[in-house]
């Protein structure tokens, strides 16, 4: 079960009843996976602090309370809150690819682009029983706002209640429910 919650400079992103029977496979849910300046060292900052290197392999971070995400082009940063100071992981490397498999309707010849590419997401694990997730996305958050503001103001998350969906009651009394919807595949 997935809830979307928009509110003026905030989307609340909760997911509950995550169920895979699987002992091959790892479940994980994509926080955010995107390009990041390039040359840029200190694109991804984890509780305020710059990570300062090239390649992350896969690390978690436990006790998360908010990363910030540089992007390619100025404004395009992000900022993740996560209220319950979540394990995160975070994966960071410079990938060279021909660049008419990333963009076949310009690019017809054998050239190359490299790019450094940043992802953030949950690790569910395997055979993973009614795992969830909740984050907040504060675009166009820049770290530095974040270190200052320290969290956004305290919001009370609920998507514990399988039958009830997801309830979120935002500091300014705005109050939404989710149904829940079940997708079969």
């Amino acid at each position: 079960r997935k809830s979307y919650f928009f509110f003026d400079d905030e989307l609340v992103m909760i997911g509950s009843g995550i169920n895979l029977n699987d002992s091959q496979n790892k479940v994980e849910t994509t926080i955010d996976q995107r390009m990041l300046k390039r040359g840029d060292v200190d694109g991804i900052s984890v509780n305020g602090e710059n990570l300062n290197t090239d390649n992350i392999d896969n690390k978690t971070f436990e006790g998360t309370s908010y990363i910030h995400l540089k992007g390619r082009e100025e404004g395009s940063q992000f900022g993740y809150y996560f209220p319950d100071k979540s394990s995160v992981n975070v994966d960071k490397r410079t990938t060279t690819n021909l660049r008419k498999d990333v963009d076949w309707n310009t690019y017809t010849d054998e050239s190359t682009q490299t790019e450094t590419l940043g992802t953030i997401y949950f690790d569910h694990g395997l055979n993973p029983e009614n795992a969830s997730y909740k984050y907040v996305i504060l675009p166009g958050n820049y770290n530095n706002i974040m270190i200052e503001a320290g969290t956004p103001a305290d919001y009370d998350v609920f998507n514990k209640c399988a039958e009830l969906g997801a309830k979120v009651i935002e500091p300014g009394k705005v109050y939404q429910m989710a149904t829940p919807v079940t997708l079969t595949f």
